[in-house]
């Protein structure tokens, strides 16, 4: 586990309580969460099959797997967590230049877009060898205007200029690239004016540039105050301050009273959040779920033995289960996904099968040499800004 270093005081703390680790297992609890919410969130979503949703209902269960789009926001949460201790390490009083955060962004693009772009070439691969004839043609025309779509598509920026894309699934590559380009810009706003003023701007943008069918703006207004409040809590430690907070002398019990706060709190929050989700509310829930959802697992899930283990293995393939399950689920093999009926039988292959496909994406890379030419690139990068400095 990743060394962390405390302080006493908020302006000394170089480090975070919420560790590497930590945000594996989140990211593990966060992908559980996508396959349940991507099967069911909807009748359509499984239109034509018997799924049984037993112990619930089916409306009750497509209200709560439309709830788990929470874990969107905790994606970006953990992000906007995780790049703002890198900057706090790295530039002590994030006093960083544009040429260093330049570099920092970058280098985060390459190590997220390598990652995607690959998968992007296998699933196009795919589709042309084993299910025949592809799709080139089909969803990006022809001609030199088709070139354009498909390069667009494979840097994960379809959903950004509004061109066709392989996989409705991938809208969410623009919004991470926004993110990483948009944080350092957010560290110093915030350290210049104060949380207050980013967040209040942030419920601005959402009022002002309101997703919609015809616009979407990548999604950046409802998430723009997750990503804020993600660079906020990093910064103060959020997590390693509930932490400390004592409500009882006795351990036991000052455990079971903040378990008991989080859960109610959190079950409360994501009622609302439903009730709210087309208003202008819906990203503050967006912000405050993940603290909670983070600190749940850290204090809690996190220390269950097997169930750790399991959510960190899914934590380290959730880039890959994120790219590849659609393509399972709904793009070529519908009716072999939903035919095993029970809910979470189909969330339990699915996401092995999505395992499964992850660890042979990994495989090829190796056998490709796929890794070492990232690292190639990422040295370049290295290089080329030592020379211009």
């Amino acid at each position: 586990m990743e060394n962390t270093v405390r302080a006493n005081t908020t302006s000394q703390k170089v480090g975070s309580a919420f560790t590497k680790e930590d945000t594996l297992k989140v990211k593990g609890l966060a992908i559980i969460l996508l396959i349940i919410h991507h099967c069911f969130l909807a009748p359509d979503r499984y239109e034509g099959q018997t799924v049984i949703f037993a112990p619930f209902s089916e409306r009750k269960f497509n209200f709560i797997a439309l709830s788990f789009k929470i874990c969107v926001a905790l994606f970006l949460f953990i992000s906007a967590y995780g790049i703002t201790i890198s900057y706090k390490r790295q530039f002590p009083g994030y006093r960083f230049t544009a040429k260093e955060s330049e570099k920092a962004i970058i280098k985060r693009l390459i190590k997220m877009l390598s990652g995607f772009i690959f998968v992007f070439m296998l699933a196009q691969l795919y589709s042309v060898i084993v299910v025949r004839g592809g799709r080139y043609e089909f969803l990006y025309g022809t001609g030199v205007l088709s070139l354009l779509y498909f390069f667009i598509d494979a840097l994960g920026l379809a959903e950004m200029f509004s061109t066709p894309t392989f996989l409705a699934t991938f809208w969410y590559m623009s919004l991470a690239t926004i993110a990483v380009i948009l944080i350092p810009m957010l560290i110093k706003a915030y350290k210049k004016f104060g949380i207050i003023s980013v967040l209040f701007v942030s419920v601005l943008v959402r009022m002002f540039f309101e997703p919609s069918v015809e616009t979407h703006f990548c999604y950046l207004p409802d998430y723009l105050f997750c990503i804020a409040i993600g660079v906020w809590s990093a910064d103060i430690d959020i997590i390693g301050l509930i932490e400390d907070k004592r409500i009882s002398t006795n351990n036991s019990i000052n455990s079971i009273i903040k378990l008991l706060v989080i859960l109610v709190a959190g079950a409360v929050m994501m009622y609302l959040r439903q009730k709210t989700r087309y208003t202008v509310i819906l990203p503050v829930w967006d912000g405050i779920i993940p603290i909670l959802t983070c600190y749940l697992v850290h204090m809690y899930i996190g220390r269950i033995p097997i169930i750790s283990d399991v959510l960190t293995y899914l934590g380290k393939h959730s880039m890959n289960i994120f790219l590849v399950h659609n393509f399972v689920r709904i793009l070529w093999y519908y009716n072999f996904t939903y035919s095993f009926k029970y809910w979470w039988l189909i969330t339990i292959v699915l996401l092995g099968i999505s395992i499964v496909l992850s660890n042979i994406v990994e495989i090829l890379k190796k056998i490709t040499n796929y890794n070492k030419l990232v690292l190639q690139l990422l040295s370049r990068c290295d290089d080329l800004y030592k020379e211009s400095v």
